[in-house]
């Protein structure tokens, strides 16, 4: 059930917020889970806000899938068009017509510029972290920052350089996807009546492992009389680790790379008997009201998301760091058994909890608090060296392509 809130009438909305996040080919698909977070918090602050202007600024050399179909004023500058120093100009010109209120970066190398903007324009200035792992060297300043998890958050509250900052645990949410009647049809065709496990993640590397863990646990299955497939979607990021996959896979996973599936896949959970997921494929997962499963950094499979185990999960944002003592993790069984049971008690558990609506009050709150002027202008100069290498290798990928 959806909670609703309240809104408190001595305290309005901001008057208008440029939200920015950027997407560089070298670094990122635009398919990540901060660009659906991104996009989810800007169409529910929008419903709530009426009165608020909110506009988004993506900052990179490729425009982010993600973003394709927000109805908020997108705008989009070319860096390997412009420039750094180019993107920054237009960038500023962009906000001198904007006049925002409020700040907020959805990653390091978008919050350089998103801090410019607001020491110039006199405005707020706030910086998410993405999720992941925490940081083993830089980071950047920021008077607010938000955190996805409680990992990184205490993480960052140890930090000497932020001992000004105001430090935010705000989950990443979401809302419950709307179904995608013509895809999920012609996947039903290849699926026919088979028990799906689904994965849905970039296919590379740092997903690896657990691309490699849903066949598994389709084997599993399959062992224990369901007929079971894995079915795995997503871009890919590396040709070996998908080709590998593809060999570890045999008949036993239908693996979708092609964009007209890989695009807003959440459309495609209805589908799914299981959900194997991290983050906010996992968050997806259980406002679609699927049996949601969690990776763990010391299991061969994952384990069942339950009313017992979903809050320790939470904790590193259902990421596949997260772990669980022995006594809470579960077996083939225990999944087999919430199949049969049909038992999805632990999705709607994480469902209520991080349902995007949910988030409004903390945002609100997070935006009315004064904020204190801190420029740091050492700190800006290393954040602008970590927008200078994706940068650097974008146009080294260039020449190459140029000449070759």
């Amino acid at each position: 059930m959806e909670a609703t809130h309240e809104r408190d009438p001595r305290v309005n909305p901001p008057r208008s917020i440029l939200y920015l996040i950027s997407c560089y080919s070298s670094v990122n698909t635009g398919h990540g889970g901060h660009y659906y977070s991104l996009r989810e918090t800007v169409r529910t602050l929008n419903d709530e806000w009426g009165d608020t202007q909110i506009n988004v600024l993506a900052i990179g050399d490729v425009f982010p899938e993600a973003l394709q179909d927000t109805t908020t004023d997108i705008h989009f500058i070319n860096v390997k068009q412009h420039g750094i120093l180019g993107a920054l100009r237009r960038a500023l010109a962009l906000s001198k017509s904007l006049q925002p209120s409020h700040v907020h970066s959805f990653d390091d190398k978008a919050h350089f510029i998103g801090r410019v903007i607001a020491a110039r324009r006199g405005a707020k200035s706030y910086y998410t972290k993405p999720g992941g792992p925490n940081p083993k060297s830089y980071y950047p300043f920021a008077p607010d920052i938000v955190f996805f998890s409680e990992e990184n958050k205490t993480h960052y509250s140890e930090s000497r350089k932020l001992s000004r900052s105001r430090l935010h645990l705000i989950p990443q949410r979401g809302s419950a996807p709307i179904t995608d009647m013509s895809r999920t049809a012609e996947l039903k065709e290849l699926i026919e009546q088979r028990l799906v496990v689904m994965r849905i993640c970039r296919i590379g590397l740092f997903y690896r492992r657990s691309a490699v863990q849903t066949v598994a646990l389709a084997r599993r299955l399959k062992n224990e009389g369901h007929d079971a497939v894995a079915l795995i979607i997503g871009t890919v990021q590396d040709e070996e680790t998908y080709r590998e996959l593809r060999e570890i896979s045999g008949t036993d996973a239908l693996i979708l790379t092609d964009p007209h599936f890989t695009r807003n896949a959440s459309e495609l959970l209805s589908l799914a008997t299981i959900v194997v997921g991290t983050g906010r494929s996992l968050i997806e997962a259980a406002l679609a009201d699927r049996i949601v499963l969690a990776m763990l950094n010391n299991s061969e499979l994952p384990v069942l998301v339950t009313n017992q185990n979903w809050r320790k999960l939470g904790r590193r944002n259902f990421s596949e760091r997260s772990e669980l003592p022995r006594a809470d993790q579960c077996s083939i069984d225990d999944i087999a058994r919430a199949i049969h049971n049909d038992d999805r008690s632990g999705a709607r558990a994480v469902a209520a909890a991080y349902n995007i609506r949910s988030a409004v009050p903390s945002y609100l709150a997070l935006y009315s608090v004064a904020q204190p002027r801190h420029y740091k202008p050492l700190d800006l100069i290393q954040n602008f060296l970590i927008v200078l290498k994706p940068y650097l290798r974008t146009r080294l990928a260039s020449v190459k392509a140029s000449s070759s």
